[in-house]
């Protein structure tokens, strides 16, 4: 009977560390997330249908260009206003061009905009 008590503590203690690390992963997600274009749209009213595209390639772009050199930067974690500059220094460094500079900063300063407004 001991022998099987210590089997079920020592399996628990084993879990421990990983349900430790769970929890404190979903206690710090907050705002750090993409937004999808489309629920952008639906968000923010100077959004129109058309820009989803645009949207669409500067998520695309953050994502996929932005990881070659350090971690994802969520939309929440700078404010539209710094995002600006931002996507225009570090998109010269990556080589991107003025359409694919233009689409992230348009993406990441909309999703800001609307993580970061009171009550989101």
């Amino acid at each position: 009977m001991a022998a099987m008590k210590n089997g079920i503590k020592s399996r628990w203690l084993r879990l421990l560390p990983v349900l430790v690390v769970a929890l404190q992963c979903a206690a710090c997600v907050g705002n750090r997330y993409m937004v999808l274009p489309e629920d952008l749209v639906t968000m923010d009213a100077k959004i129109e249908n058309h820009d989803v595209g645009s949207l669409r390639r500067g998520m695309v772009i953050s994502q996929t260009e932005c990881v070659d050199c350090h971690r994802i930067y969520w939309p929440a974690e700078f404010s539209a206003d710094r995002w600006q500059g931002i996507a225009r220094k570090m998109g010269r460094r990556a080589g991107l061009d003025r359409r694919q500079v233009e689409d992230m900063r348009f993406y990441l300063q909309s999703a800001s905009r609307n993580l970061n407004r009171p009550g989101a």
